[in-house]
């Protein structure tokens, strides 16, 4: 888990999860609503990235209804399909699973 702080305070936070050695997903990010724009939650992403870097952890991925900021960051939209890792520890006994609201995204370490 990571928070980012300012003045003392929790302005964002996330973590990273690893499911196999080749696959890690971005959870949990958040940012404080007065504090966006302002770059918190790209500088978490970049950390997250550099730490699946640091464990040569190839594939990133996240589920998010804000496709559009991990766009930004590099993430390409992918299906869900070809993460079984997710499909299989998590989302299988989702009440959502078969309308999920959340888009899959995937960022390509060494792409």
């Amino acid at each position: 888990m990571a928070q980012a702080l300012a003045d003392g305070k929790i302005i964002g936070c996330g973590s990273l999860t690893v499911y196999t050695p080749v696959l890690a997903e971005i959870r949990s990010l958040g940012v404080d609503p007065d504090c966006r724009g302002n770059s918190v939650g790209s500088t978490l992403v970049q950390y997250f990235i550099r730490s699946a870097t640091a464990l040569h952890i190839p594939r990133v991925f996240v589920l998010t209804r804000a496709p559009k900021f991990f766009e930004r960051l590099g993430f390409r939209e992918e299906r869900m399909n070809t993460l079984p890792e997710k499909v299989w520890k998590d989302c299988v006994d989702c009440p959502k699973r078969d309308c999920c609201d959340e888009i899959p995204m995937i960022y390509e370490i060494n792409a």
